[in-house]
C-alpha cells in the first residue's frame, strides 16, 4: 500500500491518516479509486475557490484535505489490486492541473485582497519554475526514455555532495527522500504561509526551492545525455 520512498510530510503526517482512511473506505464503502480521485479534485476545486475569494486559511486547510484524499486513491488502488497505468497517468494529469489551479487562484485571490502586484509576479515566477522542475523530474520520459526513477539521480547527487551514506540509509529505512520534494514546496506555498497570511513569502520560498532542484536536475540530465552519447559513440 505504501510507496518505497516518499516525501517527509507524506510519510510522517499524511500516511498515518491515509492508511487508516484507505482501510475504512475499502471495508465499509463501495468507493473506487476513481471516485476517491474525484472527491480529492472536488475538494481541491473548493480550496481554489477559497483562495480566490481571499479566504486563505480555509483554502490552506481544504488543500491539505484534498491532498489527503489524493494520497488515499493510489493506496486504495494498490490495496484492492486495481492499479493500472492509465489510472496512474490520469491521476498524475489531474494532480498537476490542480497544482497549477491552486497557484493561480492563490496568486489572484491574495492580489485582490492585498492589491500588491508582487503577488502576481511571484505567482508567475513560481509557475514557470514549477514547469521547469517537472520537466526535470520527467526527464527519463522526455529526454532519455524509460530508465531510472525520477528522484534517483537527485539522491545520488546529494550523496556525492557529502550528506553521507548514513543519512541515505536512515532515509531509506524510514521511506524518506533525503532531499526536499515538491510536496514540501506545496506545503510551504499552499498551506503554511497562507495560514500565516503571508502568501508572498510562500511563493518566494517555493520558487527558490524549485530553482535549486531544477538546476540540480538539469546538471544531472546533461551528464546523463553525455554518458549516453559516449556509449553510442563507442558502439
Amino acid at each position: 500500500m505504501l510507496k518505497p520512498m516518499d516525501a517527509w510530510w507524506t510519510v510522517l503526517v499524511i500516511d498515518p491518516i491515509a492508511v487508516r482512511l484507505t482501510v475504512w473506505i475499502a471495508r465499509y464503502t463501495r468507493l473506487t479509486p476513481n471516485a476517491v480521485t474525484a472527491i480529492a479534485n472536488l475538494i481541491g476545486f473548493l480550496a481554489g475557490l477559497a483562495f480566490l475569494t481571499g479566504s486563505l486559511a480555509a483554502g490552506a486547510v481544504l488543500y491539505q484535505v484534498a491532498f489527503l484524499f489524493d494520497c488515499v486513491d493510489g493506496k486504495l488502488a494498490r490495496y484492492k489490486g486495481m492499479s493500472s497505468p492509465v489510472g496512474a497517468f490520469l491521476d498524475w494529469i489531474l494532480d498537476r492541473s490542480m497544482d497549477v489551479y491552486a497557484a493561480v487562484t492563490l496568486a489572484v485571490g491574495s492580489w485582490r485582497q492585498a492589491g500588491d502586484d508582487r503577488l502576481l509576479i511571484a505567482g508567475l515566477i513560481w509557475l514557470g519554475l514549477f514547469c521547469i522542475r517537472y520537466l526535470m523530474v520527467q526527464r527519463r520520459h522526455v529526454l532519455l526514455g524509460f530508465g531510472r526513477e525520477p528522484e534517483e539521480s537527485v539522491r545520488q547527487s546529494v550523496a556525492r555532495g557529502g550528506l553521507g551514506r548514513r543519512w541515505l540509509e536512515f532515509c531509506r529505512r524510514h521511506r524518506l527522500y533525503p532531499v526536499p520534494s515538491n510536496i514540501e514546496i506545496f506545503l510551504v506555498t499552499f498551506t503554511v504561509f497562507p495560514l500565516l497570511n503571508r502568501p508572498l513569502w510562500g511563493f518566494a520560498l517555493g520558487a527558490a526551492a524549485f530553482a535549486f532542484l531544477s538546476v540540480t536536475g538539469l546538471r544531472t540530465v546533461l551528464k546523463e545525455l553525455g554518458r549516453v552519447a559516449r556509449q553510442e559513440a563507442a558502439h
